[in-house]
């Protein structure tokens, strides 16, 4: 006669537990990290996964597919895919499937990392390709994206805005960023002089009185400036198509008179580019500080960038090459071979496109427009210090993933370290920190006008020289015939 057999309820859950895994079911299955950016790599722990990568179907959403980057029968890194948002992650293994018990979600990551109200940043993030889904908020301060393409959005950092966590709602669901952000400074732009003072304004320097010098080459005059009324008077030149100087400097000729620097002797020196002069201008008359011609690279060609060094050597750029004048007259190369383009290296074989304005820091380090980059030129050797990303045009950012369309001049604040430069091909001003963030501090990305205001409200015709005064406020040339006048901008 045939009997049951009872079998202990302990020895069943173990025979089940054993069926199980030889099924192929992990007895635990988990998400490190459980929150990260899209691109980030995330590692999945568990049990019976395949060990060739492209066996093991890991999908977020049940719908996206997620590269594997590494595959053990334990352990799976994965590449965050775009359209993520917060859901299990799904497993598929030689027909077999599961998902993690915990969700992840995605953290928005931005790019540049800090930039001023006003200006637009890129956020990357998950959900879906519709924009109306999404609503972002600077630590606080809401703002409403502007274009969605993929997983890339594009928001204007919002009025009030302050340092700290964005957060982007994506169907009233928020996630929020891993890093902070940070909230740069922005320009209050208003006018110095009236409109139309000037035929085109250009380099500006500041002497120790605190006056402001500007040159307006087609104008064959150097203005003097009163800083606090805006009051224009002509300082120097005889407003005639010559560069012969002369005596007094009120009838010297110094058409294409261009950037401008004090020198320690306290004369005022002025390129000119167009005939390749640097014009030394003291009380009584202005004359040539080098005769015409000589040597094959040593003669200047057309002088554009000018500045002093600690020593009283004169740095100017030269074409394409940055030279030194000594206090004596003799004037030697720094850096570049004379030929036309972007080289890297060691500055006797370094290479620049058109090198227009030099700026010199505490250590010797020279700053130089150069096309639409900056340029350093630090212990004999030259490389590019901010621009060349965007292709060629505009992008704030770090370093060489910034981009501008032209830079004419810069100033550096001695206090900060920040670098400022202007930005005609964008009608712009930029800033450029000691680790090479660039932001945007005044005007609209492309928009051309005479507008005052503070960061994108103001405009600017076509931002040229600019120059800093001992209290930090910047001062920027800007248009032509009617539209011309110096600009002030208060940073804060």
């Amino acid at each position: 006669m045939f009997r049951p057999i009872k079998i202990p309820a302990i020895i069943l859950i173990t025979f089940i537990s054993a069926c199980q895994k030889s099924n192929g079911i992990p007895a635990t299955l988990s998400v490190s990290p459980a929150i990260d950016t899209i691109g980030g790599i995330i590692t999945i722990t568990g049990s019976s996964f395949s060990t060739n990568a492209t066996a093991d179907v890991v999908q977020f959403n049940d719908t996206t597919n997620a590269q594997v980057l590494t595959a053990t029968s334990t352990q799976l890194t994965v590449v965050v895919p775009y359209y993520t948002a917060r859901d299990r992650i799904t497993i598929q293994v030689n027909g077999r499937q599961w998902q993690t018990a915990q969700e992840f979600q995605i953290a928005p990551k931005f790019t540049p990392q800090a930039e001023a109200p006003g200006y637009p940043i890129t956020i990357i993030t998950g959900g879906s390709t519709t924009l109306s889904d999404y609503s972002v908020s600077f630590n606080g301060a809401t703002a409403t994206p502007s274009n969605l393409f993929m997983s890339f959005m594009t928001v204007a950092v919002p009025t009030g805005a302050t340092s700290g966590k964005v957060t982007v709602n994506f169907k009233n669901q928020p996630y929020t960023s891993l890093s902070d952000f940070t909230v740069t400074p922005v320009g209050e732009v208003t006018n110095l002089t009236a409109t139309g003072a000037f035929q085109t304004p250009a380099g500006m320097t500041f002497d120790k009185n605190g006056n402001l010098y500007v040159s307006d080459p087609p104008a064959g005059v150097i203005d003097k400036v009163d800083p606090n009324s805006g009051t224009v008077t002509t300082y120097a030149g005889n407003g005639m198509f010559s560069f012969g100087g002369g005596s007094p400097i009120l009838s010297a000729g110094i058409y294409g008179a261009w950037n401008l620097a004090f020198g320690p002797d306290g004369n005022l020196y002025a390129t000119d580019r167009f005939y390749g002069i640097v014009f030394k201008i003291t009380a009584d008359s202005v004359t040539s500080l080098l005769p015409m011609g000589g040597p094959a690279g040593i003669a200047l060609s057309s002088p554009v960038g000018i500045a002093f060094d600690g020593s009283g050597d004169l740095l100017l750029s030269d074409a394409e090459r940055i030279k030194m004048v000594s206090p004596s007259g003799s004037v030697s190369i720094l850096a570049g071979t004379g030929l036309q383009g972007i080289v890297n290296g060691p500055a006797a074989s370094a290479g620049f496109s058109y090198p227009t304005a030099l700026q010199l820091d505490g250590s010797g380090n020279v700053y130089i427009c150069d096309n639409n980059m900056i340029r350093l030129l630090s212990n004999g050797s030259v490389s590019t210090f901010a621009g060349g990303g965007g292709n060629g045009g505009f992008q704030d950012g770090v370093g060489t993933f910034a981009g501008f369309t032209s830079v004419n001049d810069l100033v550096r604040d001695p206090k900060s370290g920040n670098i400022y430069v202007t930005d005609p091909g964008d009608h712009v001003v930029r800033m450029i920190a000691p680790n090479g963030l660039v932001t945007t501090i005044a005007g609209k990305i492309g928009v051309q006008g005479t507008q005052n205001g503070t960061g994108s409200g103001a405009l600017f015709e076509g931002p040229s020289g600019i120059a800093m005064d001992k209290n930090g406020v910047i001062y920027v040339s800007d248009g032509s015939g009617a539209t011309s006048s110096i600009r002030k901008i208060i940073v804060h």
